[in-house]
């Protein structure tokens, strides 16, 4: 009976390793509806959904309750089975080893000793049986463990990448194609090169790749076709983490710590020392905003940041990125979410920051961006326009109706007021 016993368990803990992932799964569902509502209690709050949340909460912690129900039954029978098991065994040897004593074909003594060999054989299947449970759990974990500590490989790391060194911030892109699913390309033969110290405007109509384009640049993802290269070399030869320490990020939603305010503009550079924070938040222009809080640069911003208004949580961003001090600045619609008083405080820092390093600036509104050295309009993934504002506001095409529609003002002649570019 043992090698089936064996057999069973090794199947059964497949059972018990499918019922303990599920659990798991509706653990973290809990967790996520929880997190989410917590994340958006303002918006909870002011639509009334209080009960719709809870019930988003119920029903996830009543699939839990059923999948641990569920788990419960399958580890339930286990342990009886393999008793019983071994239970009928020992029924059976005495069964017949006593048929055989009374036959005199074997002694008492011997029986004796067939049965502690019974019991020393049947022991290790079934400790297995009752460790089953528990290993099964402890894959599950790992297994979900791994999964998040393997997500990092997503962008892989050539064996002999080497250190970049100060980069000067020339970008190339060469025919450089992305796409998240191939049946659906994002971008398509994208060349492009930024010089040294140039500023660049990127915009165009929704969905025209513009985040996407931003994105290849620090290798949050690779391109599908082509390459980026900067100061003349493919990126993929960089190591990962001496490139990205090498580039600056201002972006819409500055992403802000339940730390102190020195904390935060520190997270651009962890060794900045307390002047060069100081002299960070000057540039700035957050720091009359910090000296009049309680604790000075030692105020804590609440999670994400939340004591603070839009513009102050920008200008600690702006700060974090002038500690961190890189030739190549990547700014994500800075100031799309600010009012008229906070966004021109915010350009003024921006402008400060922005001197003498390569800039590339994402902007829907197109006043942010009319002083740049060029300006890319991007459309369907293709580069459609490329040039100066003056240069492209006479071309009068997409970059010149966008313009214009900002500005409140009717088509130019020339451009129907129901041309793609009037849709987009």
């Amino acid at each position: 009976m043992t090698p089936f016993l064996l057999l069973f368990v090794a199947r059964f803990k497949k059972a018990v390793k499918k019922a303990t992932h599920e659990v798991r799964a509706r653990q973290s569902d809990i967790v996520g509806v929880l997190q989410q509502g917590l994340e958006s209690v303002r918006t909870v709050e002011a639509f009334g959904r209080q009960d719709t949340e809870e019930g988003r909460l119920d029903a996830a912690s009543m699939e839990s309750v059923k999948a641990a129900l569920k788990a419960r039954r399958v580890k339930s029978l286990l342990s009886p089975i393999v008793s019983v098991t071994v239970a009928l065994c020992v029924a059976f040897v005495l069964w017949r080893g006593a048929g055989l004593i009374l036959n005199h074909a074997m002694t008492i003594g011997a029986l004796t000793v067939f049965l502690s060999y019974l019991n020393k054989f049947f022991k290790p299947v079934q400790d297995l049986a009752t460790m089953t449970n528990v290993i099964a759990q402890a894959q599950v974990g790992m297994e979900r463990i791994q999964a998040i500590l393997d997500a990092d490989t997503i962008i892989p790391q050539k064996p002999d990448a080497r250190d970049p060194g100060k980069f000067k911030g020339e970008i190339v892109f060469e025919k450089v194609a992305f796409a998240y699913d191939p049946a659906a390309p994002v971008l398509r033969d994208i060349n492009l090169t930024i010089k040294p110290g140039q500023r660049i405007g990127v915009c165009g109509p929704t969905g025209g790749g513009k985040s996407t384009v931003l994105s290849l640049i620090p290798r949050f993802y690779d391109p599908t076709a082509g390459r980026v290269l900067v100061d003349g070399v493919d990126i993929t030869d960089y190591k990962l983490d001496a490139h990205r320490a090498q580039i600056g990020f201002v972006l819409q939603d500055t992403v802000l710590f339940a730390e102190t305010i020195r904390d935060n503009i520190a997270y651009g550079r962890l060794d900045a020392k307390p002047d060069e924070i100081i002299e960070a938040a000057k540039m700035a222009n957050a720091h009359d905003f910090i000296m009049a809080m309680p604790q000075g640069y030692d105020s804590l911003v609440g999670e994400r940041g939340l004591t603070l208004s839009g513009g102050q949580r920008q200008r600690i961003g702006i700060a974090r990125a002038v500690v961190r001090n890189s030739p190549i600045l990547i700014l994500d619609e800075p100031t799309a979410a600010l009012d008229t008083e906070s966004e021109n405080v915010v350009m003024e820092a921006l402008e400060r920051l922005m001197k003498g390093r390569t800039v590339i600036t994402i902007a829907h509104r197109l006043s942010t961006i009319r002083d740049a050295d060029k300006i890319v309009v991007l459309k369907g993934g293709f580069v459609a326009e490329e040039g100066s504002h003056d240069e492209l506001i006479k071309r009068n095409e997409i970059y010149a109706e966008l313009y214009r529609i900002q500005a409140g003002a009717t088509p130019a002649p020339g451009i129907p007021a129901n041309s793609p570019a009037k849709a987009s």
